[in-house]
């Protein structure tokens, strides 16, 4: 009984995220750049999307990601702005080598 009515209650889309015009250059500019890593690319897609106010499951199917993902990436830019797309520090033993001794 629960779960019919579960199944037939309302699914509200999420409103679409208010970005200012500076962090919407910024977003463009992560998602052109050839430099910038593919998971912060990823995730300037999805709040992209959002600020254009496209329901998370579409955003999901059409990046390719579970709508869990687009909604925490919703929420970590409504709550730190662009600083909250960058990751952050990993538990564990910090790297032996930086980047930079790998490729250099």
């Amino acid at each position: 009984m629960i779960a019919a009515t579960l199944w037939c209650m309302a699914n509200h889309p999420a409103p679409p995220l208010s970005i200012d015009q500076s962090d919407l250059e910024a977003l463009r500019a992560l998602v052109r750049a050839r430099t910038t890593e593919q998971r912060l690319a990823q995730r300037a897609r999805i709040v992209r999307r959002a600020a254009e106010g496209t329901p998370n499951r579409t955003i999901a199917t059409e990046l390719s990601v579970s709508p869990m993902t687009v909604l925490l990436w919703r929420t970590k830019f409504e709550r730190d702005g662009l600083t909250g797309l960058v990751d952050e520090p990993r538990p564990g033993r910090p790297p032996t080598y930086s980047r930079e001794a790998l490729t250099g």
